[in-house]
């Protein structure tokens, strides 16, 4: 299972007293899940939520604390059709999209936090495609 966390400074909305969210991102096979934890030292007051879907402003903590990641596809194997079908179901494309995408290949397809992007490269891979990972040098 991948893993990735970061904090941020937060304001506790009963006492107004400084402290810290903590989010941490977990991938696995299946998706990605986004989690959010707080606790106030000074009052006590806590809360935590759960999340499938990473909100950009979060998105962005990560890319500020651990980078931005990029999945290239090298190749899409032997069977390019089934490939290119697992890439879309993927990425979440429309037949439209696949063909932009496929104009890309070889080359950059997506690009997110590191969990995002090795979750999305391990269904791809799955796919048949022959892919690389690595973090943006932008």
């Amino acid at each position: 299972m991948m893993h990735e966390s970061v904090s941020v400074s937060f304001s506790c909305p009963q006492c107004h007293s400084s402290g810290k969210v903590a989010y941490a991102l977990w991938g696995a096979d299946g998706g990605i899940r986004l989690s959010a934890s707080f606790k106030c030292n000074s009052c006590g007051h806590t809360f935590e939520a759960d999340s499938h879907d990473v909100p950009e402003d979060v998105r962005q903590l990560f890319y500020l604390e651990n980078g931005r990641w990029v999945l290239k596809v090298i190749e899409l194997g032997s069977n390019r059709a089934a490939t290119l079908r697992g890439l879309r179901d993927a990425l979440g494309l429309s037949v439209a999209e696949a063909g932009e995408l496929l104009r890309k290949i070889p080359g950059e397809v997506a690009d997110g936090t590191r969990v995002e992007v090795e979750v999305l490269g391990r269904m791809v891979q799955a796919a048949g495609a022959v892919i690389e990972i690595s973090r943006s040098s932008s």
